[in-house]
């Protein structure tokens, strides 16, 4: 958000946002002006153990918001 604020002039107008990890959340990201929701599935990934599919799936959720 620093980024957005420096290079677009775009002030947030909140003082924090939370990006917030919830087991079972079977929905797409929810977008809410002070934080997204996520599947950890969709955000984490284990070296050990994550197929190039698991971090395809994750770019494709993490890279638009």
């Amino acid at each position: 958000m620093k980024w957005d604020e420096d290079i677009f002039g775009l002030e947030y107008g909140l003082a924090l946002f939370n990006i917030v990890v919830v087991p079972d959340f079977d929905m797409e990201p929810v977008e809410k002006k002070s934080s997204n929701i996520f599947n950890p599935k969709l955000v984490l990934a284990s070296p050990q153990s994550a197929a190039v599919a698991d971090y395809t799936a994750i770019l494709g959720i993490i890279d638009p918001e």
